[in-house]
């Protein structure tokens, strides 16, 4: 007798948790990808219900009537990912994997998984959905592996016109809650691009995204953030670099003057848009508020080594150049590239503190898949952490070339504790930088809370370090 087919009509779409404390526990945005093939899916006639870990918990009755799963992960969240998509398998639910980590590393999730959309998923899990409800034999194709089938790595074509991208429905992420600034502005992440034009050699976007910077059409960016009050929300632009096209971006903030909206925003972008002074007035008069620029580092020979094409001298004047407009800077290093060095990195520290930055975070150099980080550290067997939860960016996870794991763990610690001391967070205080006061107070209790956290973490370390380094070194270790 021919087994009754369950037609898929709900679906669960989820974001794991991280499993440590990090730099955005305070104020967890979910990513966009889950939510925007949420609400394709939903726009199909499908009953759909998103869970964001780090805003609502997880529990087994979700899954009650579930017909289909879909998980995206980061590779920090992997291990949990793989956990939930093996339960969930059992209880005879197909799961769907996707995400930036199991992108690169598909022959990994497959094992865990039914199915796993590669790159971009807007085209390839609809597509796969339908088939399933049609009883068709799914085979692999770009951007799709399946169970037990040879994988393949090509990708499907990246989107050409994101206008075609739905705006995301916020309602279906499950106890979804407004996520405040410091001025008690309610954030609301949007996304108007795709792509970046520089490839960073420790960076996985263009590995998913790809170098060409695509946008949205004026109007259809415009259509997205007229939805917002201006009085009571901040537009968050999560696009990997905002400015990457400067005339398109012109256009975009002349039509947020026009229409006189007033909502305050921030976004991500390189350092160097600070030469472009039409562009600055016109951020400016847009109400730009904070700027997230990846410095990496001061060192002119990290900037090379890792393709950053940008100078120590621009990081400065660019910074000076936001001060002086009022523009807040929250930036971004990175520690333990091949050529930093104990000296090179403290002195990033001194640089953040006396610039004028206002926030910072100083991350490890975490060994991506699918980045030339990942490749080189691997083949030269310097990767000693196989455990995807440690990659974070705030766990040593391999062999720096100029010092030992511990000593590199330890300037990162203390490069938060010197940055938000308890001098600098009364300084912001008397200052009447309330604001600032606030991110200092918990940024000095995350980095309190880590270390709390990761006791057994830092012994490990200090083993391997140890047992891998001279007597000498190990010395050099014990004084910082």
């Amino acid at each position: 007798m021919k087994e009754k087919f369950n037609k898929i009509k709900k679906i669960v779409m989820v974001e794991p948790k991280a499993p440590d404390i990090h730099i955005f526990s305070f104020k967890p945005l979910p990513r966009l990808g889950t939510i925007i093939l949420g609400t394709i899916m939903k726009n199909k006639g499908y009953d759909v219900t998103i869970v964001v870990e780090e805003i609502h918990p997880l529990k087994d009755e979700i899954f009650d009537g579930v017909d289909l799963a879909g998980i995206s992960t980061t590779t920090s969240t992997a291990v949990r990912a793989y956990s939930l998509a093996d339960k969930l398998r059992a209880r005879g639910i197909t799961v769907v994997m996707g995400g930036p980590h199991v992108t690169f590393m598909v022959e990994e999730a497959i094992l865990h998984a039914d199915y796993v959309v590669m790159g971009e998923g807007e085209e390839v899990f609809p597509s796969l959905v339908e088939k399933l409800n049609r009883q068709e034999k799914i085979y692999p194709a770009p951007g799709l592996a399946v169970r037990g089938e040879e994988v393949s790595y090509s990708h499907y074509p990246l989107l050409d016109d994101l206008d075609k991208v739905p705006i995301p429905d916020f309602s279906l992420v499950k106890g979804m809650r407004p996520c405040y600034n410091t001025s008690r502005k309610e954030t609301i992440p949007v996304q108007a691009s795709r792509g970046c034009p520089f490839a960073c050699n420790f960076c996985s976007v263009t590995g998913m995204f790809g170098t060409k910077f695509r946008h949205k059409s004026i109007s259809r960016v415009m259509e997205e953030v007229e939805r917002y009050n201006t009085k009571k929300h901040h537009i968050f632009f999560y696009d990997d670099n905002l400015a990457a096209d400067k005339r398109w971006l012109k256009n975009l903030l002349n039509e947020f003057i026009k229409n006189k909206m007033k909502f305050p925003w921030s976004a991500q972008v390189r350092v160097d848009i600070y030469k472009d002074e039409e562009l600055l007035e016109l951020m400016v008069e847009s109400h730009c508020k904070n700027l997230s620029i990846g410095f990496e580092s001061i060192n002119p020979d990290t900037l090379i080594n890792i393709n950053k094409k940008q100078t120590e001298e621009e990081i400065k004047e660019g910074v000076a150049v936001f001060e002086k407009k009022k523009i807040s800077v929250h930036g971004m290093f990175v520690f333990g590239f091949d050529t930093d060095t104990v000296e090179s990195l403290e002195k990033t520290v001194l640089f953040a503190k006396d610039s004028g930055i206002n926030t910072v975070q100083f991350l490890i150099l975490t060994p991506l898949p699918g980045t030339k980080s990942y490749n080189d550290l691997r083949r030269d067997e310097r990767i000693f952490f196989n455990d995807w939860s440690y990659y974070d960016g705030h766990h040593v996870t391999f062999w720096p070339e100029h010092m030992d794991p511990l000593l590199l763990q330890k300037i990162q610690i203390k490069g938060h504790a010197d940055f938000y001391s308890f001098n600098r967070l009364l300084k912001k205080v008397i200052t009447t930088h309330f604001g600032d006061a606030a991110i200092y107070a918990y940024a000095k209790n995350i980095n309190r809370l880590w270390q709390r956290s990761n006791k057994l973490f830092m012994k490990s370390l200090d083993f391997i370090s140890q047992s891998g380094k001279s007597s000498a070194d190990n010395q050099v270790c014990q004084t910082i």
